[in-house]
């Protein structure tokens, strides 16, 4: 029976370790779209008209110099593919509401994945504890 026990471990073990890669790959794009809107934030408040100049992704690490004439509105993918107009004053709002999801969003994970950590920790004291006993 303690093979067994020690079989089911393992599984465990494998199942929690899978998770908890998937959970660093979540913790890793949240992180990547958390720093997308601090620079998106940061891009909007400096935004002026007629003086600003940007580089507008073209695609393939390609890029074309533009200047922006009215720095006062910008455009915002609302969802569901929507894109409405805003000024930067009601743009810079929605902008920190989004990083403030994305910043829970990302304490939850790493919350969870101390979680995860905590029982795979358990479960290997538990598998070497077992698979001492069975040598004996």
């Amino acid at each position: 029976m303690s093979e067994d026990e020690l079989k089911q471990i393992y599984l465990d073990l494998q199942t929690h370790q899978a998770r908890l890669n998937e959970m660093q790959q979540q913790a890793e794009m949240l992180a990547n779209a958390l720093m997308e809107v601090q620079r998106t934030e940061e891009a909007v408040t400096h935004l002026q008209d007629g003086a600003s100049s940007s580089l507008l992704p073209l695609g393939s690490g390609v890029h074309a110099r533009i200047k922006v004439e009215d720095g006062e509105r910008v455009l915002m993918n609302v969802g569901a593919g929507v894109i409405v107009e805003k000024t930067r004053e009601e743009a810079l709002p929605l902008l920190a509401e989004r990083k403030n999801k994305l910043d829970e969003a990302s304490q939850r994970i790493q919350n969870d994945m101390q979680g995860v950590i905590a029982t795979l920790s358990e479960l290997e004291m538990r598998g070497r504890a077992l698979a001492a006993n069975l040598k004996q």
